[in-house]
């Protein structure tokens, strides 16, 4: 049971009754009856196959060092805690040196017995019922051992100077992304009002396969064996012959990270391993390459950087349309349209990009030496203190590359004053360069109030001020783009190294503060929010705090604010000047009146309630009152065969702009809204006053349509009665 407990009060949680426990002792031992001590034994309740028990295997890591594996600890902290970490409930303790183990306090019902040590495959037995078998001998085995050779890819000889280590093969995110993304396709396909939607997730899961076969293909092609990114290994030693010998692998699909000098370091396999004392001899293939040694001078001097951090990544993929990868991990998101962007992929890591092959620094002469890498294209990244980041996303390697010289371009020197700052205000400064996105932030002086930023970038910065004063942990924000411009314009440029001063007048970005009233159906709004929307890139800056959100160019983020009180008032401070969209919403994005988007029905739509357009003025207090008409509509129905109801999912759209059009297809409409619920007797929400058509749908019922006006403060009903789903209408995917 479950009480809530506030400050000050006294509750009465009546009578607490305890169900009886039990004891489970017993013994692990290997196949040669000998006593495993220090493993780690977990009891959990006992769930039949299929059902979704919460737990997953915890521990699985990479090997450590050359012949070991490595995991978790197996297992919650602590003894005999049942009950603790919410659902998870289990129980866990450790066999003391002569295999024993003891859990008490555990639940008289039937469990499942797992174990886990470093040097032996996972054990379990289920179910154990404790009442009857007060004792339990577990059997472990050792984990198999792996055996194999590394040798040249080109002649076949051996290699025997080389790092080696054993890690899970990482492939498991990707089959798990596929896992989710038929959940997500079953979960659409049941729902009519979504139709084309999970006919277009659908499309794109049918491209999906495809296109990852591509890109792990090229992957493979470029970094060889398995075709990721090798890890860490440890000092290359001597194996005589090129024969190796790792022990305690954990059984499954695993690579091989091997690091030979002279050679590419690879990542090799997958390979396989069942339980067997000893694997099939392996043969990892290690290539001859180049290694990347190059000097960083500045181009303006040509003296050396020292102390610059080079980075070799993988490029993007060329040539790779993954629109069906990306558009996949934004509906993952939940977003509509392509998600995605450059460098992207979501959960998936299928198109590269910025994954890290190699970093080393220069050092006083500017000097640097990378790891043997393939000949091909890569992404190089150059960060030096004083300088703009370089970036050549197409850096091509040769055969025998020889000595690089890579000239970066100095960053420009901005300094100068912030005028108009109160007593006691301190202040940081943000800027965003128009092009690149690069992004700095720099503190000003509390004294002085000035400020200096060395190695930007050559082109247009944007600069916010923000501002701390005396009002404790309130974040007073001064303003957004400084000077007189409202757009895209930058509010200062600067040339590569050059020493510019910019004198800032905080005075100029005075914020503003928008209120007023919200009336629904003419009387104060209740369960209400007030959305702020920025219409045109650069009405507001990227990122700020404000009291009530952030705020973003172009619109991406908000300034918000609940209408509160008995006069259903609202504001909202720190509004930079600008063009905006003025917009009333359900409180949560759904819920019905004075719910607050609480515990009632939500109706899931993208759209306002009410919006105007509004033009904020430095400086200025505005009131803008909104008004909102919508009415409450309950639903009555049943099913004709007597069925009970347990969900039902009903689809709105206003009846000029849904026409003829089957309610499958008004997911696309400006007006289109929906709600689910369980049982057909229920209060839906409210929506705004109109002619909707709707649709009802549940499962194995023919939908139910219908046309129903909706008045301001009015309150509408949905009475029918559903008749079980034909053969015709379950093949179309009515319910």
């Amino acid at each position: 049971a479950r009480t809530q407990l506030e400050d000050g009060l006294r509750v009465d949680v009546g009578e607490v009754k305890l169900g009886p426990g039990a004891e489970l002792a017993g013994i692990v031992l290997d196949e040669h009856d000998s006593p495993i001590a220090n493993a780690t034994v977990t009891a959990s309740l006992f769930r039949q196959p299929g059902a979704n028990d919460g737990t997953n295997e915890n521990g699985r890591g990479r090997g450590d060092g050359e012949g070991g594996g490595r995991r978790g600890r197996g297992g919650p902290p602590g003894a005999n805690e049942f009950g603790r970490g919410g659902d998870r409930q289990t129980a866990t303790t450790h066999t003391d040196a002569k295999g024993r183990f003891l859990l008490d306090r555990v639940p008289a019902a039937e469990l499942s017995i797992s174990v886990r040590h470093e040097r032996f495959v996972d054990a379990k037995q289920e179910p154990i019922d404790p009442r009857q078998q007060p004792r339990v001998e577990m059997r472990m085995a050792h984990r198999p051992a792996v055996v194999g050779t590394v040798v040249d890819a080109a002649t076949g000889e051996p290699v025997e100077l080389f790092g080696i280590r054993w890690r899970r093969e990482p492939g498991g995110e990707f089959r798990r992304g596929a896992q989710m993304l038929g959940g997500r396709l079953q979960e659409m396909l049941t729902d009519p009002a979504r139709a084309e939607e999970a006919q277009r997730f659908q499309d794109l899961a049918t491209q999906f396969d495809a296109q990852l076969r591509r890109a792990q293909d090229d992957r493979r092609a470029r970094l060889g064996g398995a075709g990721i990114v090798p890890g860490s290994t440890p000092k290359p030693t001597t194996h005589a012959n090129g024969s190796f010998r790792l022990e305690d692998i954990e059984p499954g699909e695993f690579v091989l990270d091997v690091d030979a000098p002279g050679y590419v370091k690879v990542a090799g396999g997958p390979f396989q391993v069942g339980t067997e004392a000893v694997s099939a001899p392996l043969v990892v293939r290690v290539e001859r390459g180049s290694a990347l040694r190059g000097k960083v001078v500045s181009s303006h001097t040509g003296q050396s950087v020292a102390g610059a951090r080079v980075t070799l990544a993988l490029p993007e993929v060329q040539g790779g349309d993954f629109g069906a990868i990306d558009g996949l991990a934004g509906m993952m998101r939940g977003q509509r349209g392509q998600g995605g962007g450059p460098g992207g992929g979501g959960p998936f890591g299928a198109r590269g990009g910025r994954e890290v092959l190699a970093q080393a620094r220069t050092d006083r002469d500017g000097r640097f030496e990378l790891p043997t890498l393939r000949a091909g294209t890569y992404s190089l990244t150059i960060r030096a203190e004083g300088f703009p980041e370089f970036r050549d996303p197409e850096l091509m390697i040769g055969a025998n590359p020889g000595e690089t010289v890579l000239r970066i371009d100095p960053g420009a020197h901005l300094f100068g004053t912030v005028i108009g700052l109160e007593p006691g205000t301190r202040a940081t400064l943000e800027l965003s360069h128009i092009e690149n996105r690069d992004r700095r932030t720099v503190r000003v002086d509390e004294e002085t109030h000035e400020y200096s930023v060395e190695g930007l970038a050559a082109g247009g910065w944007t600069i916010q001020i923000v501002g701390e004063g005396d009002r404790g942990s309130f974040r007073q924000r001064l303003g957004a783009l400084l000077g007189a411009n409202n757009g895209a314009a930058p509010d200062v440029v600067v040339a590569a190294g050059s020493e510019q001063r910019h004198d800032i007048d905080a005075s100029l970005a005075q914020p503003a503060v928008v209120e007023g009233q919200v009336f629904r159906n003419g009387s104060p709004g209740s369960g209400l929010e007030v959305r702020l929307v920025a219409e045109i890139a650069g009405a507001a800056t990227e990122a700020t705090e404000s009291p009530f959100g952030r705020m973003g160019r172009g619109g991406g983020r908000m300034l918000r604010a609940n209408v509160g009180g008995a006069d259903g008032r609202y504001r909202i401070d720190s509004v930079p000047p600008g063009a905006y969209r003025l917009e009333v919403w359900e409180r949560g994005g759904g819920g019905g009146r004075g719910q607050g988007g609480g515990g009632g029905p939500r109706m899931r739509s993208d759209k306002a309630l009410s919006q105007m357009s509004i033009e904020v003025r430095k400086g200025q207090s505005t009131t803008f009152n909104l008004t909102v008409a919508t009415g409450l509509v309950h639903l009555a129905v049943n099913r004709s065969d007597g069925t009970a109801i347990t969900r039902v999912t009903v689809s709105f759209a206003l009846a000029g702009e849904a026409g003829e059009l089957p309610p499958e297809q008004w997911s696309k409409l400006v007006s289109f809204r929906s709600v689910s619920v369980r049982g057909g007797d229920v209060d839906l929400g409210e929506i705004p006053a109109g002619i909707w058509s709707y649709a009802v749908t549940a499962n194995g019922a023919q939908p139910l349509r219908g046309t129903l006006s909706v008045t301001a403060g009015g309150a509408s009903r949905i009475d029918g009665s559903l008749a079980p789903a034909t053969e015709n209408t379950a093949a179309n995917g009515g319910r």
